[in-house]
């Protein structure tokens, strides 16, 4: 038994982008629990401003909890193509946070933050897709 854990877990740590999956899911949600619990609104935000007039401040406090639970789950399922869909679907939504933030306050440490999350689901995307040619 215990020769069958560690390749496994080695394979997991080192061949899998699971780590990347799953902290863009809980930071996906948590971000959703700060700005709903942020006392005020989205709308004084200067940050936010941009994603604002794009979609309403509902969209912007449920899509992350929506995504980040769809991402968690397909890692859970450990399906591979739903794994891949929802690392698309998050790398489209930090991306999209991230170039709206950056035309609201360009020089914001938020930006970095959000489109590190956008690069973190790309090298996700690309280790997904490497591993299916393996």
């Amino acid at each position: 038994m215990p020769k069958r854990i560690l390749p496994t877990l080695r394979h997991r740590l080192l061949r899998e982008p699971w780590m990347a999956e799953f902290w863009s899911a809980m930071v996906a949600v948590s971000w959703a629990a700060m700005s709903h619990y942020t006392p005020g609104d989205m709308v004084r935000w200067q940050t936010m401003r941009v994603l604002l007039e794009l979609a309403p401040e509902d969209f912007w406090t449920t899509a992350p909890v929506v995504l980040g639970t769809l991402q968690m789950i397909a890692l859970m399922i450990d399906w591979r193509p739903a794994r891949w869909l929802a690392t698309v679907i998050m790398c489209w939504f930090w991306s999209v946070v991230a170039l709206g933030v950056w035309e609201g306050v360009p020089w914001a440490p938020t930006v970095v933050f959000v489109a590190g999350w956008g690069g973190v689901n790309a090298f996700s995307v690309l280790r997904l897709l490497r591993r299916d040619r393996d």
